[in-house]
């Protein structure tokens, strides 16, 4: 995927020319483990009206020692079923 203005890019694939917005959402995380399916349900609700819309929801583990990389791996699965 080539970026080819703020809001647009171009994927492989396409069309030369074709468009698609992306919406992209990064948070970093830090021992949030009680709250990352909570986190996780809010931000997809945020992007479901955008369905159309390219998304992708990145949160980054940022040295978490409560098990939150564990429950990051799993949302991930979850989301690519």
């Amino acid at each position: 995927m080539r970026r080819v203005s703020e809001t647009w890019f171009v994927e492989p694939g396409f069309q030369r020319g074709q468009r698609r917005s992306w919406i992209s959402r990064s948070d970093p995380i830090k021992d949030e483990k009680r709250q990352l399916d909570r986190l996780h349900e809010r931000l997809s609700a945020a992007l479901a009206p955008f369905a159309v819309v390219l998304n992708e929801i990145v949160l980054v583990d940022d040295g978490s020692a409560d098990g939150s990389f564990a429950l990051l791996e799993c949302l991930a699965v979850a989301d690519r079923a």
